[in-house]
């Protein structure tokens, strides 16, 4: 029996859009972690609500798409209209392009269990790199599908993607020393790597020491 969708502009309506939750003051700080870290040059947010969080990338001119499904949302964007997309990610989404960085943060837990292997494969089409964090909580204001890392972890390995742990681990330090930051944006604040990516930096780590190594017996 096919599954019924909630509506998503009953649920993410023009109060939630009111929100000072769509406003957060320590976006700046936290793109600027990603951008040194990561260095992109492109990023899509996946459940971008009012595009706050991507709005520091959009000032510092990266290639920015942010996709949504709240129509109330449209009229209080942080980013250009032209940056933003009108999306249910709960349907099947095909991207026309790829990008470096592709963010998913306290977006999982609000999209019910019978969608989310959808979503995490939209997800997968937009980028190698992910950065993903979910609520553990619920079900309050509609959390359908609170689920433990692990539960993610095992999703993103099916498609190939693994967690990178050594830019994790310094990914939740420096993000955790942002102000006014909560902590449910750093505490399980997770880097997805697609296994080829992985393979590429992990092998370029080896080749590194080694020429270190050779260097020094030069000398």
């Amino acid at each position: 029996m096919k599954t019924v969708k909630p509506d998503n502009n009953y649920i993410y309506n023009e109060e939630w859009a009111r929100s000072p939750k769509r406003d957060k003051i320590w976006v700046k700080d936290f793109a600027n972690v990603l951008i040194r870290l990561l260095n992109p040059t492109s990023v899509i947010d996946i459940g971008c609500g009012s595009g706050d969080i991507l709005a520091p990338f959009e000032k510092n001119n990266l290639d920015v798409l942010g996709l949504d499904g709240s129509i109330a949302i449209q009229d209080r964007l942080k980013i250009k209209r032209e940056n933003f997309a009108l999306f249910d990610l709960r349907d099947e989404y095909n991207p026309e392009r790829r990008y470096d960085l592709a963010l998913v943060l306290e977006v999982g837990e609000h999209v019910e269990k019978d969608f989310d292997d959808i979503f995490i494969d939209n997800i997968c089409k937009t980028s190698d790199k992910v950065l993903w964090t979910a609520d553990v909580r619920g079900p309050f204001f509609y959390h359908p599908n609170p689920q433990k890392t692990k539960y993610w972890i095992e999703k993103f390995k099916k498609r190939g993607y693994f967690v990178d742990r050594k830019m994790t681990k310094k990914l939740r330090k420096l993000v955790s020393e942002i102000d006014n930051i909560k902590e449910n944006y750093y505490v399980r604040l997770t880097l997805f790597v697609k296994r080829k990516q992985l393979f590429k930096r992990t092998l370029s780590g080896i080749l590194g020491k080694f020429l270190l190594i050779r260097e020094g017996h030069r000398v």
